[in-house]
């Protein structure tokens, strides 16, 4: 069987050490030849290995010689042990697959699950079980960044609503929207038909746990009932969103996530997108959406925004995103869902300053968000 890449490999290291303790000793090389019971000329392969040339010395060797010496194993502990401390070949092996699934991942959320696997890594070694077989361990982090993402597209939709709930940052009231929200989100998600499966009369509906959750969240006396149904109505909305574009609950295969450039980018089919076709798979890069909002904050300092308003605003811009995924630029819809936005702005005409901002940068970037052109100057 080949040795792994990752193997023991500072001969020169172990030389010098022998070497070391042979001085210590007070042996010439052609004296420890000679204690070795060896020819004359093995005093030549003594020298070579001390000088790191022999790779792969025999164990037996290594102990005859430290015999020889009068040492012992723990002698050459100052080398061995910085090997042997150092994580394993297959824990090598899942932290390079566990780097390549996360490479093309927001820099934030690769960090975050890096660190994770390196936790759970090391407290596994520690504590004696077996390491994680590498696509054990990048499936899990491919988990962990699916509820990332859903979780994600969950607070982008009710982050504009907590001006109309009057939720100042921070506050323990904002969280409880959050976890609220991200409740019914749940809910919905493991709610979803199932194609061929029967209904099972034992299990609780859809609306039998929403209303439950509901009642949870009235028992908790933080936000009013016309509060939770906005709150629902928002995480309702980013569900079906996802829902159409094939997102919720969707981790690819590791053999489907190696032939796309980024794990996590969608392929959707959408007639209401421009430049698409109609029943046609259609895949975009999610890293243009962080490149449209950094021009768009861009654009909007340079006009004189005031700070305070361009961060509301960022968080603002992921309700515009969608409707331009989702409409046609100058479409009626467009218009609708544009002016609904724009009744819900504390300053409507700086708003509608910032949307035309926006839907001229996400234009001017849509080609290189289908993939279809280079990158604006």
């Amino acid at each position: 069987m080949p040795r792994g890449s990752d193997s023991f490999k500072d001969y020169a290291e172990l030389g010098r050490r022998l070497r070391q303790i042979r001085q210590w000793c007070g042996l010439s090389l052609t004296e420890a030849s000679h204690r070795l019971n060896r020819h004359k000329g093995f005093a030549a392969y003594l020298s070579r290995l001390e000088r790191g040339r022999i790779r792969q010395p025999s164990f037996t060797l290594m102990l005859d010689i430290l015999r020889v010496y009068g040492a012992g194993l723990a002698d050459l502990s100052p080398v061995t042990d910085q090997y042997t401390s150092r994580p394993t070949q297959l824990d090598v092996a899942g932290r390079e697959r566990v780097m390549e699934a996360t490479r093309m991942m927001p820099t934030k959320l690769a960090q975050e699950l890096q660190n994770y696997d390196s936790k759970v890594a090391i407290e596994r070694r520690f504590s004696g079980q077996a390491p994680l077989e590498p696509d054990e361990r990048e499936m899990r982090i491919r988990r962990m960044a699916r509820s990332r993402l859903e979780r994600g597209v969950v607070d982008n939709a009710l982050r504009p609503e907590m001006d109309n709930l009057g939720v100042l940052t921070p506050s323990w009231v904002r969280k409880f929207v959050f976890d609220y929200g991200h409740k019914i989100f749940s809910i919905l998600k493991y709610t979803q038909p199932k194609e061929g499966a029967r209904p099972d009369p034992r299990r609780r509906s859809r609306e039998a746990r929403l209303a439950e959750a509901e009642a949870w969240a009235l028992a908790r006396q933080m936000v009013p009932i016309e509060g939770l149904r906005l709150i629902q109505l928002r995480a309702t909305q980013a569900f079906e969103r996802m829902e159409r574009f094939g997102l919720v609950g969707y981790l690819p295969s590791l053999e489907q996530a190696r032939e796309i450039p980024k794990p996590f980018s969608s392929l959707f089919a959408d007639d209401g997108l421009k430049g698409g076709t109609s029943g046609a798979s259609m895949s975009y890069d999610p890293r243009v959406f962080g490149w449209i909002d950094n021009a768009t904050e861009k654009r909007m300092r340079e006009a004189g925004i005031e700070p305070q308003a361009v961060a509301r605003y960022r968080n603002w811009l992921g309700q515009l995103m969608r409707v331009a995924m989702e409409t046609e630029p100058g479409s009626e819809e467009h218009k609708r869902r544009t002016e609904a936005e724009l009744d819900r702005a504390r300053n409507r005409k700086e708003a509608a300053q910032v949307a035309e901002m926006y839907y001229s940068e996400f234009e001017r970037w849509r080609a290189r968000l289908y993939k279809r052109g280079p990158a604006p100057t």
